[in-house]
C-alpha cells in the first residue's frame, strides 16, 4: 500500500492526529529535506497580484492531495493559519 510508504515521510490526515509535528520526526526525502509533503503548506515565491502559492499539503490534508505539484493560493495577509508555514532555504556557492 503506497500509504504505508507515505506515512514514513509525511504528516497528513491519516497519521498526524489533527496537529502539526516538529520537523525531523519522520524520514527526509531523497534530497535530505524533511516534511516537504504534509505537516504545513509552504509559502512559495511564485504567484501574482494579491495571491501567493502554497504547496505541499498540511496535517489535515488527505493523502491524495499531498503532492508538491498541488497548488493552493491565499493572500499573504492570512498570516495566522495553523496549516501554513515556510521553509528557510539558503543558496550555496560551490
Amino acid at each position: 500500500d503506497p500509504r504505508d510508504v507515505l506515512r514514513q515521510y509525511a504528516w497528513y490526515q491519516e497519521n498526524a492526529n489533527g496537529r502539526t509535528w516538529p520537523v525531523g520526526q519522520i524520514r527526509p526525502n531523497d534530497f535530505g529535506l524533511f516534511d516537504v509533503h504534509g505537516n504545513v503548506r509552504e509559502w512559495c515565491s511564485d504567484g501574482d497580484g494579491e495571491l501567493r502559492v502554497l504547496r505541499g499539503g498540511s496535517f489535515p490534508t488527505p493523502s491524495v492531495l499531498l503532492g508538491a505539484s498541488v497548488r493552493n493560493e491565499s493572500r499573504p495577509s492570512t498570516v495566522r493559519n495553523i496549516n501554513f508555514g515556510l521553509r528557510v532555504a539558503r543558496t550555496f556557492q560551490w
